[in-house]
């Protein structure tokens, strides 16, 4: 766990610039603050957590925008985590890497996560990760509008000079 958070980090100096715009054209912390203030509102959010807020940001090993979005995601998440807490209890960031939608299932259920950030590199399998966030009763957030038409239930995006966030109401209501 250490060894791949590490790994998320060096990719995060490594990357420089590119891998804060990896994401997408919304900053890496901007979406992180935006994500747990979001999750601030779920009301369900205590049972889905128990004792603590998990986040867990997904990316694909071996894929350079997804492994630069997820470090510049968990660097942002993890500087977060040491100076807030969501509706009340403690933050607990991770990041999960796996070849496919079922591993990254197992992993996701393994880390009991109450949110997921998916990051870009998915394409041929966002219809299934939005389907294991559902049955997992994690709320989904990525960036980029088109992947909100692949079922994730928040996206957040620049438009213009502004930060948007696109909920999609029914995959919402899907993961609970």
């Amino acid at each position: 766990m250490r060894r791949r958070n590490a790994a998320i980090l060096l990719a995060v100096l490594l990357g420089g610039a590119w891998a804060t715009d990896a994401c997408a054209a919304l900053p890496a912390g901007q979406q992180a603050r935006l994500l747990l203030r979001i999750l601030a509102y779920d009301h369900r959010l205590a049972a889905r957590a128990r004792d603590v807020v998990t986040v867990a940001v997904l990316y694909r090993a071996g894929r350079p925008e997804s492994e630069a979005c997820a470090g510049a995601l968990f660097a942002s998440l993890d500087s977060l985590r040491r100076q807030v807490s969501v509706a009340g209890l403690p933050l607990r960031v991770v990041a999960v890497s796996a070849p496919d939608a079922v591993a990254a299932e197992a992993g996701l259920r393994r880390e009991n996560v109450a949110a997921v950030y998916v990051c870009p590199g998915w394409s041929d399998s966002n219809p299934a990760l939005a389907q294991a966030t559902r049955r997992l009763a994690a709320l989904s957030f990525t960036s980029g509008e088109p992947r909100r038409r692949d079922g994730f239930s928040v996206c957040l995006v620049q438009r213009g000079e502004r930060s948007v966030i696109v909920v999609n109401l029914p995959a919402v209501v899907a993961e609970g």
